[in-house]
């Protein structure tokens, strides 16, 4: 399977909210409120992912997709999403937001190619520190993990009325742990 990684266009905000919405409902099923993954709406996101493309540059973000070459075009199966960390209780340069990838690719390596993309973003912006958070319940920690993430950090998010233990994985210094 040939994936191409390239930055995100407005055009796929609809390809970037179903993945998002399904990857949840999927990942965080048993974990999250039965009623609240319930209740996510792609028609909801579309607009919210159109916005958040279009302020990239001046949010200081940048979003990238995986593509494959499929028999009649080409097909979105994942995103990731990084920008400047809003973390308050530790000075950290970068937060990887988000990296969902449709189920069916999950293990394919399709991960590391999305997070390899956010952390050549990083270090463009010289930022030597990244952090990501994860629920502690969801098994996308033994990714960030393999990645060399530390989980350092402990939140607490509430999701459907229900409160969750979140770990922050963090990383020293990626410009000297990732050669890119």
């Amino acid at each position: 399977m040939n994936v191409k990684i390239r930055k995100a266009i407005v055009s796929d905000a609809s390809a970037i909210a179903a993945i998002n919405i399904n990857t949840w409902k999927i990942a965080y099923k048993g974990i999250i409120p039965q009623s609240h993954l319930d209740s996510l709406s792609i028609n909801d996101k579309i607009p919210r992912w159109e916005k958040a493309i279009n302020d990239l540059t001046e949010n200081k973000k940048d979003l990238y997709v995986a593509e494959i070459s499929i028999f009649n075009g080409k097909e979105i199966i994942g995103f990731s999403m990084g920008g400047p960390s809003h973390f308050e209780d530790y000075k950290i340069d970068g937060d990887l937001h988000a990296i969902y990838i449709l189920p069916k690719y999950w293990k394919q390596g399709i991960g590391t190619l999305l997070f390899n993309s956010v952390i050549k973003f990083f270090i463009s912006m010289n930022y030597k520190t990244m952090i990501i958070w994860a629920l502690k319940e969801n098994s996308a920690g033994d990714f960030y993990l393999k990645m060399g993430g530390i989980p350092k950090f402990n939140k607490t998010l509430t999701y459907g009325g229900k409160e969750l233990d979140a770990l922050g994985f963090f990383w020293e210094n990626i410009q000297t742990q990732f050669k890119l």
